[in-house]
């Protein structure tokens, strides 16, 4: 009797080591999140759209005249350049989505191994700074 109430108080205390777990990669990825938007926004005024789908957003710098593309490579969304070189955002994405709005303005969905998901408003104005 006694082997089974621990058993069952290690079950529920296992249980909510998940739920916390859970809890905390959620906010670390919110904060990811939230921060890829404000990168991209802030440096937007250089970038412009070149073509969108619903997995790559193809984007220029057009104050380094270099083209990029930012999707997902296996389960890391990375922004990579046509030369090889890439940089990685986040790891464990799932899917992603892109979808235009209006332009400028680009609706993104990200899907993370988790299942967490999280759908943000990008706004890349491409102007010549």
């Amino acid at each position: 009797m006694i082997l089974s109430g621990l058993l069952f108080t290690f079950a529920i205390a296992t249980q909510g080591f998940k739920l916390v777990n859970q809890q905390h990669n959620y906010e670390i990825q919110k904060v990811q999140v939230t921060r890829l938007i404000d990168r991209l926004e802030n440096d937007a005024w250089n970038y412009q759209i070149i073509k969108a789908t619903e997995q790559v957003l193809t984007i220029k710098n057009l104050k380094t005249d270099k083209t990029y593309h930012l999707g997902l490579w296996g389960h890391c969304l990375c922004l990579y350049r046509q030369d090889g070189k890439f940089l990685s955002y986040m790891l464990q994405v799932k899917k992603v989505n892109f979808k235009q709005l209006r332009p400028h303005l680009y609706d993104m969905t990200l899907q993370f191994t988790n299942g967490a998901i999280f759908k943000e408003e990008i706004y890349i104005n491409g102007q010549k700074t």
